[in-house]
């Protein structure tokens, strides 16, 4: 059968119907298929690490947010024992000592 009849067959169907029952028809048709669809959940598989989709772009959103800020921080005032070791390490005075986040920052 060609496909043109087909379609021709299958759109027949229609010509004695009102909008109105094709259009619960079609639905129904859609909420059986969608039932379907739900019954069948795959088991999801915990044994590792991997997930198994990318993850949600707002989780990736806000994790680049966090180390963006994190990249441009300040060094915390608890980094005075860091500039003491550095110095004695180094023969040097503390207040000679600067930290920062890389040589651009400095």
């Amino acid at each position: 059968m060609s496909r043109r009849r087909r379609l021709r067959d299958y759109y027949r169907q229609f010509e004695e119907l009102s909008p109105e029952e094709v259009s619960a028809g079609l639905r129904e048709r859609s909420a059986q298929a969608r039932a379907r669809s739900l019954a069948v959940v795959p088991p999801l598989d915990l044994s590792s690490t991997a997930w198994h989709e990318p993850p949600h772009p707002e989780v990736v959103n806000a994790a680049t947010f966090a180390l963006r800020r994190a990249v441009s921080a300040y060094p915390e005032p608890t980094a005075e024992a860091a500039r003491v070791a550095i110095a004695a390490r180094h023969g040097l005075p503390p207040e000679r000592i600067v930290l920062g986040h890389g040589a651009g920052e400095l």
